[in-house]
């Protein structure tokens, strides 16, 4: 069976959305955004996904569904405003045979705006806390502090975090969740250094530790360092081979380093394993992938593109 990318080549042939369009997008977006804040960062990947594509469902709908009886609400007084013979409307039938709720009406678009715009969108699909044998502390007052942290997260209150994060780890040096949201939160201060200091902290305890392996390369990107940030991916992808996020982060880096078979393989790899298991990320892996085509047609390597897409079984459809 082939994985088609409709494409991807969305991004480089598509007509845009129209104004109307883009500022509706906008507007459900922004609701999404509010409904994800009830969903705890502490949840299992796949129960996070599940709750975030229920968050832009719900959020579709409910728009469309408003914006249908504002629809009709102004017909009727359309109705009643043009009938100003009439003193009293004891009754009124409005026809409308053209109501129609799409589901899912751009939803595309509105993950993207998401993973732009929304700051706890991100938050979710960073963290993932996969408990091992070694990551949660058994002291009860270290995480205490941990969760107060946790809490000062997910409002972005990120130095507060930080403080909860440290009185953790002087209750348990040896709690790599602490040790993790600490790297985390000074990467979200752009303190990258010490982010990547208690992320190696982390790995030290526990060298299998999910958060810290995937998020110390993207602290060395940060820092221009790319070299080592692919170092930091090949590492996470030893670990997880099965994980979509290592191939995504290094096929950006080899792009970056203009290395496109390598950006293009790492790519394709992530864009079925993010499909695979319905991550919203694979909108951008299909985004990079419609820049990396436009970029090699400009530089007349096409044959390149097709020759990767065809190894990995995707029917490019244009």
């Amino acid at each position: 069976m082939k994985t088609k990318i409709i494409i991807l080549l969305l991004l480089c042939f598509t007509t845009a959305l129209n104004a109307q369009e883009e500022d509706e997008v906008a507007e459900v977006s922004q609701e999404a955004c509010q409904c994800l804040n009830d969903i705890s960062i502490m949840l299992p990947q796949d129960e996070k996904y599940s709750e975030i594509s229920d968050c832009i469902s719900s959020s579709i709908l409910g728009h469309q569904m408003n914006k249908t009886l504002m629809d009709l609400t102004n017909k009727v007084l359309d109705t009643i405003n043009s009938n100003t013979g009439i003193s009293t409307v004891d009754s009124l039938n409005i026809e409308s045979n053209d109501i129609i709720i799409v589901a899912d009406k751009n939803y595309k678009e509105i993950e993207n705006y998401l993973l732009d715009n929304c700051d706890y969108m991100n938050s979710l699909m960073s963290n993932n806390d996969e408990k091992s044998e070694n990551s949660v502390s058994d002291k009860e007052e270290a995480l205490e502090h941990y969760y107060k942290g946790q809490e000062y997260f997910s409002q972005e209150k990120y130095n507060q975090a930080i403080q909860e994060y440290k009185k953790a780890i002087k209750k348990d040096r040896k709690f790599p969740f602490a040790l993790d949201m600490l790297g985390y939160s000074y990467r979200r201060i752009g303190k990258y250094k010490e982010a990547i200091k208690y992320y190696n902290k982390s790995i030290k305890i526990d060298p299998n530790g999910r958060v810290p392996l995937m998020n110390k390369p993207i602290a060395y990107e940060l820092l221009n360092d790319i070299d080592n940030a692919i170092l930091g991916y090949l590492d996470f992808i030893t670990v997880f081979p099965d994980d979509p996020e290592g191939y995504y982060g290094i096929g950006r880096m080899y792009h970056n380093k203009g290395d496109y078979e390598k950006a293009l393989e790492n790519t394709m790899r992530s864009y079925i394993l993010y499909n695979k298991i319905k991550s919203p990320y694979a909108r951008d892996a299909e985004r990079n992938l419609g820049i990396f085509y436009r970029e090699l047609k400009e530089k007349g390597q096409l044959e390149l593109f097709k020759r990767i897409a065809k190894k990995y079984k995707i029917n490019i459809e244009q």
